[in-house]
């Protein structure tokens, strides 16, 4: 039955998984379904696909789901597909601002790391080289190389003489690109570099990486 599809379908979107919400979504669109229904299977459609990356999809989904929502001059569901719809905005500015780092970072990685590491005046500046590099080949899905670079940029910043807090905490969240299960590790140590440096910026950053990846940070101990 249509409800048990839908159930399935909701169930699946909860324990972030996409394609089996969409599987069922599928299964209860080839049953007779009220408008309210229609309108609902639509909605949960657009934020499977909002969840598979697949941008375009939402969209038709969400029209879908709009068209009859409208029909039914349900405010309250009108309410919810705006803010659904906000969010596959939202999702669009993220992938156009993903495409163009990608496009930015190769070009960075046409250059000789050798040649800019030549280039750089003083420690700081040849480790934020390493970092950079690091970086763009971690967009470009050379995770490898990225991997190595920052890890080298790494051992050079927490073996400094003289502090360099911002690489010791970028050079982290950029390994913990490469090695998200480390992200204990990773990120408790880069909090404390950031909070007891007392850098806002680089606090942000941290918080941010570990909002992405779900972790909470130990409470202190007095």
């Amino acid at each position: 039955m249509a409800p048990d599809h839908l159930a399935q379908g909701i169930e699946a979107l909860r324990r972030q998984k996409p394609e089996e919400a969409l599987a069922a979504l599928d299964a209860a669109l080839e049953t007779p379904l009220s408008l309210p229904l229609l309108a609902r299977v639509y909605s949960l459609r657009a934020q499977a696909k909002l969840q598979c990356g697949d941008l375009g999809g939402a969209m038709v989904d969400w029209r879908a789901s709009w068209t009859r929502v409208l029909d039914l001059e349900d405010e309250e569901g009108q309410l919810a597909l705006k803010n659904l719809r906000a969010q596959i905005a939202q999702a669009r500015a993220r992938q156009s601002a993903e495409k163009a780092q990608r496009r930015q970072s190769a070009q960075t990685l046409k250059g000789s790391l050798t040649e800019d590491l030549e280039q750089s005046t003083g420690f700081e500046e040849r480790l934020n080289v390493l970092l950079e590099h690091a970086n763009a080949h971690m967009d470009c899905e050379q995770i490898t190389q990225g991997l190595a670079l920052a890890e080298q940029a790494l051992a050079e910043a927490d073996k400094a003489k003289i502090p360099v807090v911002r690489v010791q905490v970028l050079a982290r969240l950029c390994v913990l690109r490469a090695q998200p299960e480390r992200s204990p590790e990773l990120l408790e140590a880069a909090f404390t570099l950031a909070d007891n440096a007392d850098e806002p910026q680089l606090i942000g950053a941290v918080a941010r990486a570990a909002k992405a990846l779900g972790h909470v940070f130990q409470a202190p101990e007095f």
